[in-house]
């Protein structure tokens, strides 16, 4: 399989275009104050990362797949830099730092694809929660 056909099967396609539609969703309802800045960031990560989990899960490829997550890394870190994204009180480059991770996941040949994606849905929803429990209960400085 060549590297267009990869591109172009229609379980990488839905993929792709869930996560920009969501992303594109969540950004226009952060910059026109309908949902708050902290809660539309907790929301995206959970749903974008589970999205990518489900596509890692039924890749036909999964180099191919590791090196669209390396591009889209770049290009994250490129739109930061650029403050594309809604802005808030500090630039963070974690959401750049997430595709590398599942690049270098990827990349593990002896890794199973179930601990591949058991460890992207822990960031899904481990992150997010620990996020949530910082920013309602830890302490203002």
């Amino acid at each position: 399989m060549d590297f267009y056909s990869f591109l172009t099967e229609k379980n990488n396609i839905i993929c792709f275009c869930a996560i920009a539609i969501v992303t594109i969703i969540i950004e226009l309802c952060i910059k026109k104050n309908l949902l708050p800045f902290f809660t539309g960031r907790k929301v995206l990560h959970v749903i974008a990362i589970t999205i990518c989990a489900y596509c890692i899960y039924k890749s036909s490829n999964k180099i191919y797949l590791s090196y669209i997550f390396l591009a889209f890394s770049i290009l994250l870190a490129i739109l930061v830099y650029k403050k594309v994204f809604a802005s808030s009180t500090n630039q963070s480059y974690g959401i750049a730092l997430f595709p590398l991770s599942f690049f270098f996941l990827l990349q593990l040949p002896f890794l199973h694809i179930h601990s591949i994606v058991f460890s992207v849905l822990t960031l899904a929803f481990a992150d997010a929660a620990a996020g949530y429990i910082g920013f309602t209960y830890g302490k203002k400085k």
